[in-house]
């Protein structure tokens, strides 16, 4: 994508073709991801940072410190939790309402370095089940419209509206020196939508000089 739409050289190895070639296994393409501290609350507690986490934290763990904060203001009968079976289930019939391949409205912070060269709104593939919620200490760059102007073209059901709405699409955390730069979904699936394109271009070539600390040789 890169190679055709800007005419830059995208160097490197593809993944899976390093056995077959016999080069060394260590390319650009090898270098594992690594977990920002927006995603840590969803993580088990003995995760690394540096792995991909293959299992996410129960629901119920994350949201007891809530609870428990809340609980004093709250009379006995407010404090009843749902069980972990029907938090399960409840989720389980949302994401069978989730759109597979919509275009909804995506509203810009157009102040933001991420969203140069882009209008305000935009429209976005979306095909996915999950949903992200930034926290305090991500930049949130692009979001999902409010309910009424969310839905663009294609099957969308009320469930899947009311969870989308107003969830980040792209957001932008500090990690060290570098930076975190998540998408809700693929910006670049099948060549579909320009504009999307667009903003991972802005992250590939203005991430390394507009979000990440360059120190001096010397």
């Amino acid at each position: 994508m890169i190679e055709a739409t800007v005419f830059s050289r995208a160097a490197g190895l593809r993944s899976g073709d390093v056995k077959n070639t016999g080069k060394d296994e260590r390319n650009l393409y090898s270098v594992a991801p690594v977990v920002g501290s927006t995603a840590e609350l969803f993580m088990p507690k003995d995760a690394s940072r540096f792995e991909f986490p293959m299992t996410l934290v129960d629901l119920n763990q994350w949201i007891e410190p809530i609870a428990a904060g809340e609980s004093k203001s709250k009379s006995a009968e407010d404090d009843i939790e749902p069980s972990e079976s029907l938090l399960q289930i409840a989720d389980a019939r949302i994401r069978q309402f989730m759109p597979h391949g919509a275009y909804l409205r995506v509203d810009m912070n157009s102040e933001h370095w991420l969203a140069f060269g882009i209008e305000s709104r935009l429209p976005a593939l979306v095909f996915s089940k999950d949903t992200l919620i930034a926290l305090d200490d991500a930049d949130v760059i692009a979001r999902y419209s409010d309910l009424e102007q969310l839905h663009l073209s294609g099957l969308l059901w009320p469930e899947a509206a009311g969870r989308i709405a107003k969830t980040a699409y792209l957001t932008r955390e500090p990690l060290g020196a570098g930076q975190i730069i998540l998408f809700a979904n693929d910006p670049v699936f099948r060549g579909y939508s320009v504009a999307t394109q667009r903003l991972l271009l802005n992250s590939i070539f203005l991430g390394p000089g507009m979000g990440a600390k360059q120190y001096a040789p010397w």
